[in-house]
């Protein structure tokens, strides 16, 4: 029971702790950033996915044709929700929807965001509502080895989690969602990892199973939203004129690229370092316990 009690502390510590600076940096230190910003989460969503959920799923064991085939059906997924999202709202492209607040002593009002979840924020929050959870098993597998095992790989998530929460919440804010709004929303995704520890401790054998296809499942939406938020957004920026000339976005593609940049560098082997730690305790402890299952 204390095990559980670990993990189930260790999960929600962890998640509650990144939400909570992420909020901060996103509304208060990076602000006046949020394009860079959004463009930078764009270059980690992509790397990712691309160099490390799909082929975890992999390596979990999924049969490649059949991961082609989920990540396939769970893209149109997305495009579908986002679909009849959109056209119940009647929004029907990338920008984020605004409405204006009517202000005491006349005046126009005020503009601000609609907050209503459009389906591109319903896929990036079932998306990381995936990878937490998966996160969550991780650490379960972790404290099951033992318990310093446990907090390192909670410490390694916890650094490859805050930039990605940031950049989701910068994100959010840009489909219309309400500051506050889009950080509850966040929390309450990042709260399935919770979720994931308590699963995995109780059903390891089977959520090492599930883990392939929530993996595949948030490579999905993050591509998506990458696709239908981000790459839009900067088509628009770079539509605009100024002075009778076309602007490149400079900025945002190279903030782009040093999102993927700092993914394949940094990121990714604050992750691989926590699979390994995990994988190393259990099998260390698979002879230790077969030894002692023989002499009993």
């Amino acid at each position: 029971m204390m095990t559980l009690i670990s993990i189930a502390a260790a999960n929600f510590i962890c998640r509650a702790l990144a939400v909570a600076l992420a909020c901060w940096l996103s509304f208060r230190l990076f602000a006046r950033f949020s394009n860079v910003i959004s463009s930078l989460a764009a270059g980690l969503m992509l790397a990712l996915a691309c160099t490390h959920l799909v082929p975890e799923a992999v390596h979990a064991g999924i049969d490649i044709h059949e991961g082609g085939l989920v990540l396939l059906g769970a893209f149109a997924f997305f495009v579908v929700l986002d679909a009849v999202l959109s056209a119940s709202g009647g929004h029907s492209h990338a920008l984020p929807e605004m409405t204006k607040r009517a202000v005491l002593l006349g005046g126009s009002g005020v503009t601000e965001p609609l907050d209503r979840i459009s389906g591109r924020a319903a896929a990036l929050l079932l998306g990381a509502a995936c990878h937490n959870f998966v996160d969550g098993v991780l650490i379960a597998a972790a404290f099951m080895a033992s318990s310093a095992t446990g907090a390192a790989v909670t410490a390694a998530v916890f650094g490859h989690e805050l930039p990605q929460v940031v950049g989701q919440l910068v994100i959010l804010s840009q489909t219309g969602l309400s500051k506050q709004r889009a950080a509850w929303l966040a929390f309450l995704a990042a709260m399935s990892s919770v979720l994931g520890g308590i699963a995995g401790w109780a059903l390891f054998a089977l959520m090492q199973q599930l883990v392939g296809y929530a993996m595949l499942v948030s490579a999905a939406s993050f591509i998506f939203v990458v696709l239908s938020v981000l790459l839009p957004a900067m088509t628009h920026e770079q539509s605009q004129q100024c002075c009778g000339k076309i602007r490149m976005p400079v900025r945002e593609l190279a903030a782009m690229a040093a999102g993927i940049v700092f993914s394949l560098l940094i990121l990714a082997p604050l992750h691989e370092e926590a699979h390994v730690a995990v994988h190393e305790d259990i099998h260390a402890d698979a002879p230790a316990a077969a030894g002692a299952q023989h002499r009993h």
